[in-house]
This record gives structure tokens, sequence and C-alpha cells, in this order.
């Protein structure tokens, strides 16, 4: 939700409420907020199922550029990793960009480790 990935949508707020006006049980946006109630960071979590294993998503994580490194951050992964407890769920899993060394560090310090590598393939119709 970041035209250039150094500054927040100027509608953010307009945009995550279009994407997420229909969720029910499929995923949770979490949103942390200043003082003023201006979003600051968000997280959104999507709630997978196989027959074999439940697990969670961390689909997306951002944190207002300007508040970076106090922390912020930390608190969403936080609460990110309460509300997937809560739902018995014990396993998180997310993906991040190739060149995202700063996300790929932060969570690295949060316990997480790669895993896999992700493909892609644009497919024509």
């Amino acid at each position: 939700m970041s035209p250039d990935g150094k500054r927040w949508a100027d509608n953010l707020d307009a945009l995550y409420a279009a994407d997420f006006a229909e969720l029910g049980d499929v995923r949770d946006l979490l949103t942390g907020r200043d003082g003023q109630g201006a979003i600051v960071a968000m997280a959104i979590v999507a709630w997978e199922a196989t027959s074999r294993r439940r697990f969670a998503v961390l689909e997306d994580m951002a944190v207002d550029p300007a508040l970076r490194s106090l922390g912020i951050g930390e608190q969403v992964l936080r609460a990110v990793e309460g509300r997937v407890a809560e739902r018995g769920i014990d396993l998180l899993f997310l993906e991040s960009g190739l060149d995202n060394h700063g996300a790929h560090r932060f969570f690295e310090r949060s316990g997480f480790h790669t895993v896999s590598h992700v493909f892609m393939k644009q497919v024509t119709r």
C-alpha cells in the first residue's frame, strides 16, 4: 500500500477498507495507530487449512518508514503471534521480497528462518 516503498499511499484507510470489506474468517487485518488515530503500522494474516494441517500466513506487514526501528514492528508481530496462538495454530509463514534485506534481518531476529524459495512465472492467457 505504498506507491514507492518509502511512504504510505495517501488514501491508505480507503484502500484497506475496500480490500477487507468482506473478509469473513479468511483474513485478519491488524493496525497500529498513533495518538491521533493515524495508522502507523499494519499486518494482514491469512488463515489456511489443509486436510493435514492448519497454519497462518503473514501476507503483509508494514510500519510507517519514518517510525521504523522504534519497536513498532516488534509490537505488531507480537500481536500477530498472539492472534495465531489464540486460534491454536503453531505455524506462521511469510514471504519476503528477495532484496528486502532489512525485513529479512527483522524477521530472522524475531525467530523466523528460511524454509523454502518461492518461484513465480507469469502465465499468459
